[in-house]
């Protein structure tokens, strides 16, 4: 996704609000996403898609992936700017460490909120107290009623709660300080997952790039696009459907042929779906339109198969047979024999599943077998 703005409609809010970050640092995808969960986050339940037995909501779940100073907490404080233009109907922010217990009080005195965490990993850590803080997530993310029984013999349900998570890692801190169960548990296949590798650009000085006149011009700009974002939000009410027959066609062909590029990402391609989706209502939303168009589904299923395209290196090292994958993948350094390669694994795991191992990354084509009949990386890996 060399330019991002390319899938998005030019008469959409959302186009605007890239172009008023021109000289942003942090890649674009983030800046797009991040407007996207927003905009979700700040409707709430006032706008769905019925589909048969339940409702696909709006609130959009994201986490940025990126190495430490590509700008995953300066987009969030970008977004954050947009729910403080709101005077009315804006969501509570959550933000900072919490336990299940703190955070279902706070939901229960306003159901609609969104949880903020600059770093995942350590909001949701391996710390005991923090244990039962993933599933009790995991299960708000379902968007279902939840109870929990207070130290007094209580119970304290919330019948509709609306809320949207946005948090930041690395693929180092996700596998050192997340609990094994947000990836059994399917907590992270909730999450719209954005794995960026570099920045949009590079910019020494910011306030220096544009004259008085240009950045008065611009600050002006933003502004605008800023305010524009409360009535965005008020203009989506109520039920969603495609305008017609043919544009629901660009959907179900996708999904009707849609397949994860690996069995790791099969959690998260049976959320496919809603994903797509979901963003095709915001998208039409952000357009100031009450139906999906053709142009609105094109777009999401671009920006989703870009996510995904990029998934397998943040989920594959969650799991422990992708762990040990990576360990196969690290000891060759060069091409190397079978025999070699299980012999410098041979304090890791058994010759017969570091041969499960060859099998698989030749499968998915990280390594190759060369001439002499010994193993290679290739560029995949």
């Amino acid at each position: 996704m060399a330019d991002i703005t390319e899938r998005i409609p030019k008469d959409s809010w959302l186009y605007s609000w890239l172009h008023v970050w021109p000289h942003a640092e942090a890649p674009q995808g983030y800046i797009l996403m991040v407007g996207l969960s927003m905009l979700g986050a700040a409707i709430g339940r006032h706008a769905w898609m019925d589909q048969d037995v339940h409702r696909v909501w709006p609130m959009l779940n994201l986490l940025l992936i990126g190495p430490s100073g590509i700008g995953k907490s300066t987009t969030l404080g970008m977004g954050r700017m947009l729910l403080e233009a709101m005077s009315t109907g804006a969501p509570q922010i959550i933000a900072g460490t919490s336990t299940p217990e703190k955070l279902h009080e706070d939901l229960a005195e306003q159901p609609h909120a969104v949880l903020i965490a600059s770093e995942l990993a350590a909001f949701f850590n391996k710390q005991r107290y923090n244990e039962a803080l993933v599933p009790y997530v995991t299960e708000l993310l379902d968007y279902r009623p939840v109870e929990r029984r207070t130290r007094q013999g209580g119970v304290v349900k919330i019948p509709e709660h609306s809320v949207t998570v946005l948090g930041c890692s690395t693929v180092e801190w996700l596998q050192e300080q997340l609990p094994d169960s947000a990836t059994t548990g399917g907590f992270l296949a909730r999450f719209f997952v954005l794995n960026e590798h570099h920045k949009h650009q590079r910019v020494a000085l910011p306030g220096q790039v544009l004259g008085r006149s240009a950045k008065a011009l611009l600050a002006v700009r933003r502004s605008q696009v800023v305010d524009e974002f409360p009535r965005v939000v008020a203009g989506a009410k109520g039920a969603y459907d495609f305008r017609s027959y043919a544009d629901a066609d660009a959907f179900s062909l996708w999904y009707s042929n849609h397949k994860p590029p690996s069995g790791h990402l099969a959690p998260f391609a049976a959320r496919a779906r809603e994903f797509v989706l979901r963003m095709s209502m915001l998208i039409a939303v952000s357009r100031r339109h009450r139906w999906i168009e053709d142009v609105d589904v094109r777009a999401a299923i671009s920006i989703y198969e870009y996510g995904e395209a990029r998934l397998q290196e943040v989920v594959v090292p969650l799991s422990p047979q992708g762990r040990l994958l990576m360990r196969v993948l690290d000891v060759m350094d060069h091409p190397m024999t079978g025999h070699a390669i299980k012999r410098a694994m041979r304090n890791q795991a058994m010759s017969p599943m570091v041969q499960q191992c060859l099998d698989s990354l030749l499968e998915s084509k990280d390594i190759e077998r060369i001439p002499d009949g010994r193993y290679k990386r290739t560029e995949n890996s």
